[in-house]
């Protein structure tokens, strides 16, 4: 979790817009850090999705989680 918190702005928002293919979602993400836990990163995924699609949130945080298992 420290290294997404550390990412520069635009890293971090090209690496959430890999996760999620919303460069305003991920701009919107990258902006809200640091997350102190994943449980953090998730909750305000979820308030950020400006989606009524829970399937395609579902998606994103399997990324996300993927993602942060490297």
């Amino acid at each position: 979790m420290a290294w997404l918190n550390e990412l520069p702005d635009d890293e971090a928002v090209y690496v959430l817009t890999e996760c999620s293919g919303s460069r305003r979602w991920a701009t919107s993400m990258a902006a809200t850090r640091p997350f102190p836990m994943l449980e953090d990163l998730f909750n305000r995924a979820e308030i950020l999705w400006d989606s009524d699609d829970l399937d395609d949130l579902a998606a994103v945080e399997m990324r996300l989680t993927k993602l942060l298992e490297r």
